[in-house]
């Protein structure tokens, strides 16, 4: 007989199934062990709960304690009061620490109140009872109300905490604010009682506070005043604070600084009241203030008040003070010996001008004019001790210098 040959691919695919099937059987022998394995899991947990339900009980037989919690569920409403007996803890203590739990706000007592409701295990039941299921036994039905939060996480589904938190809060109101700490009866005074005057030092203080609410005390107003007013404002206001005996005489305001005098004599020398303190700590810092170290802090006051407000640019000084001197008449500040007699140092003379070098004018009254121009003759003096060139020499100089040539070539000056 002839062997029959099996084609290539079928071969190929036959080795496929077998490994498949074999695959499948694999699979089901785990899911067999585990199943089993579960099982064993299963009764070894309910084997540890009898165990611990057993020792519980003993422990509360020898303890001799008896409470609700200890009661079979709904058979807690058939046990008396007298066989109820309450736990040696208080209700109002910490089992975690010595320190005493604060007192709860507001109070959670079973009385009925406006702003608390008590749900009990038959209100639970009602409340409950659209979203049980007709095979729930009697442990779910009888299912105490939850002690705390973990256990409404844990027993109760979402749809049965949402119908338990409706009917707590359709059923109360919100509780009463709460007291305040100090009672108005005793901010208010009682009757035939004035209030206490405030003394000198109380009410500077208040004032002082008062100040610091307003917009003014916090900036500067420039709306009707110039930057130089106010910056002379705050000069004086420093050398008054700083003792120093300020003129007020160009200041918008006339009011004299009198902070600079000698300390006034306290009344009493033990500073029996706030006005001796006040008057006393003033003559300290009046005597600790020395006058050299007050008089440079104001120096420095000027200085950076002076560089701020009084800074003008080199060029528009300089033509600020030759356009002085072509419209007013310059005047030595010392005048001439002697007719005839030499000019002042050049030290008096403005910026932009020199003193003449040759005689003094025939003029004897004080302030002699010898300050002129810095303005050089084109051809010079002829020689030392000549006469000066015609007077188209000087150029815009309204008039020639009389006299003899001074020693140099400056010759020409304004009257």
């Amino acid at each position: 007989m002839k062997r029959k040959t099996v084609p290539f691919y079928e071969s190929v695919v036959l080795g496929y199934c077998l490994q498949i099937v074999k695959g499948l059987i694999a699979r089901i022998t785990i899911q067999m062990n585990k199943k089993s394995s579960q099982q064993h899991y299963l009764q070894d947990l309910r084997e540890f709960l009898q165990s611990s339900d057993r020792v519980m009980q003993n422990l509360k037989k020898t303890l001799e304690w008896t409470g609700p919690a200890a009661s079979q569920y709904c058979l807690q409403k058939g046990l008396k009061s007298s066989e109820v007996t309450n736990s040696t803890e208080k209700e109002e203590t910490n089992e975690y620490s010595e320190e005493p739990l604060l007192p709860s706000w507001p109070s959670m007592s079973l009385t009925s109140t406006t702003y608390t409701c008590t749900i009990d295990a038959d209100t639970q039941n009602n409340i409950l009872k659209p979203f049980q299921k007709t095979d729930v036994g009697l442990e779910r039905r009888c299912m105490p109300p939850p002690a705390s939060a973990g256990e409404l996480m844990a027993h109760f589904t979402r749809e049965e905490r949402l119908a338990m938190y409706d009917f707590t809060f359709t059923h109360s109101q919100a509780p009463p604010t709460p007291p305040q700490l100090v009672p108005m009866e005793a901010l208010t005074p009682a009757d035939g009682e004035e209030p206490k005057e405030l003394t000198g030092l109380e009410l500077k203080k208040a004032l002082r506070d008062f100040k610091r609410r307003r917009q003014a005390y916090r900036k500067v107003s420039t709306k009707d005043k110039k930057y130089t007013e106010v910056t002379r404002e705050i000069i004086e206001n420093m050398m008054g604070f700083l003792g120093m005996d300020g003129d007020s005489g160009n200041s918008s305001n006339p009011t004299k600084v009198t902070h600079g005098q000698s300390s006034p004599k306290c009344h009493s020398e033990n500073g029996s009241t706030s006005e001796d303190r006040e008057c006393q700590f003033k003559n300290r810092w009046n005597t600790k203030m020395a006058l050299r170290t007050r008089q440079m802090l104001v120096l420095v006051v000027v200085a950076m008040a002076a560089a701020q407000v009084l800074s003008v640019p080199a060029e528009k000084s300089t033509s600020r003070i030759l356009e002085d001197i072509s419209t007013k008449k310059v005047k030595n500040e010392m005048p001439c010996n002697r007719v005839g007699g030499m000019c002042g140092a050049a030290a008096y003379c403005p910026k932009g001008m020199r003193a003449a070098e040759g005689l003094c004018p025939l003029q004897q009254d004080q302030g002699i004019e010898c300050c002129h121009a810095v303005t050089t003759n084109i051809k010079g003096c002829q020689d030392r001790g000549g006469s000066c060139e015609a007077p188209e020499v000087c150029g815009n100089a309204p008039q020639q210098v009389l006299g003899k040539c001074p020693i140099g070539e400056v010759c020409c000056s304004f009257t």
